[in-house]
């Protein structure tokens, strides 16, 4: 069984580790992406999610995950991530590319077997608006693995570079319900 986990770790995101916070229009304060409250699909109600938008825009990576107050039991594993993206806007708001990592106490460790149902289209990345249509959700799930920390990493799209989410679920699993996955033996 799924456990979702999402109200036992803090939010963190690249722009508020930067210290600079957010800019834009959405509300800014990061909790709003553990709420529980997803928004209604197609709605503008900017006050129900959290965008990264910077007035000088930004290039490359952005990201936005959760954190472990404590280090998870070694039988606990990520297996998926619950993403409702928020606005689109002309000029961002959407992801170009993404993938999962999860921090293992020394490393950022992409997940394997990335599966995103539906699927994200990424091929409408260069449009502006992307697809018109704010606070869809995906699900994300992977193969089974520990960390103290999850995030969903990538390229935002538009030109101004940002990204927005409604909200974000942490979903995992324990060590009884993958028991029959082979690990290679140590040395």
């Amino acid at each position: 069984k799924l456990h979702d986990v999402t109200g036992t770790m803090p939010p963190a995101s690249m722009i508020e580790d930067s210290g600079a916070g957010p800019q834009g229009a959405g509300n800014h304060d990061l909790e709003v992406v553990r709420d529980a409250v997803f928004g209604a699909p197609g709605s503008a109600d900017a006050a129900q999610q959290y965008d990264t938008f910077q007035s000088a825009g930004r290039s490359g990576e952005d990201w936005i995950g959760f954190t472990a107050l404590t280090p998870p039991k070694i039988e606990q594993r990520f297996v998926g991530l619950d993403f409702q993206e928020g606005l689109h806007g002309n000029t961002g708001g959407w992801w170009q590319d993404f993938r999962v990592e999860v921090w293992d106490g020394a490393v950022w460790a992409p997940v394997t077997h990335l599966a995103v149902d539906p699927p994200y289209p990424f091929e409408l990345a260069g449009t502006p608006g992307f697809d018109g249509a704010s606070f869809d959700t995906y699900a994300l799930r992977f193969d089974p693995l520990w960390g103290s920390a999850i995030r969903l990493i990538g390229t935002p799209g538009g030109s101004d570079g940002f990204l927005s989410v409604g909200e974000l679920r942490v979903l995992e699993i324990e060590a009884d319900r993958f028991q029959n996955l082979s690990y290679p033996e140590e040395a």
